[in-house]
């Protein structure tokens, strides 16, 4: 992807309840990369893009307004608020490249980036840290009709520990989270899998507004 021209914009984390770990097979999170090649400006151009079948994902998307500069082990939670600059609702566009997942394995699907075909991001919320991040309501809906719900608090009970596990996970790696990096923090609904392309598909997440 990087020979092709796409640039790393930053991470998703995927697996990140209890039911997606034991799905594919794992203890804990994963991450992957965002491309800024996946990277459109709404639902409608996305789906326009990309081939069915995929899935919609309804996520928190945090973007890092300077460096994280703490060592594994040392992250704690006021780290992350401190270094997050913006909160916006996001989308995740996953696709089955792999037929039955587990046959490939875990490996595999990471090096894949987990599925990923596109994302959408809404307009930063510079306030986010207003907002009570555990209790925050998501839907999606298609074609008119609410399909998947959700409370952010599924993302390992608080989307920033989610981050968290990724700063520290990252720093075990000898990376970190830098200035300008877009975390997709993990999917607060079920993915909703379409296989044909839908006239109207819609996210929204109260207090971060609607992507169409």
């Amino acid at each position: 992807m990087s020979a092709a021209g796409s640039v790393r914009a930053g991470y998703k984390i995927g697996c990140t309840t209890p039911e997606t770990q034991r799905a594919q097979n794992t203890d804990e999170p994963t991450w992957a990369g965002l491309f800024t090649g996946d990277n459109y400006s709404t639902i409608d151009e996305a789906l326009a893009n990309l081939t069915p079948p995929f899935a919609l994902e309804c996520e928190i998307a945090f973007r890092f307004g300077r460096r994280l500069c703490a060592d594994e082990g040392k992250i704690v939670v006021a780290d992350i608020i401190d270094a997050v600059d913006a909160c916006m609702i996001g989308c995740e566009i996953v696709r089955n490249r792999y037929g039955i997942p587990l046959e490939r394995g875990l490996p595999t699907l990471i090096a894949d980036d987990f599925f990923q075909a596109g994302y959408v991001l809404g307009q930063p919320v510079a306030a986010w840290r207003d907002l009570d991040l555990i209790g925050l309501a998501a839907e999606c809906r298609v074609d008119g009709r609410v399909v998947e719900t959700g409370i952010s608090k599924i993302v390992m009970g608080n989307p920033l520990n989610s981050l968290r596990w990724l700063a520290a996970d990252l720093a075990r790696r000898g990376r970190k989270l830098e200035a300008g990096d877009v975390v997709l923090s993990g999917s607060i609904t079920k993915p909703y899998w379409l296989d044909t392309r839908p006239r109207t598909a819609e996210l929204q997440i109260a207090g971060l507004g609607v992507l169409r």
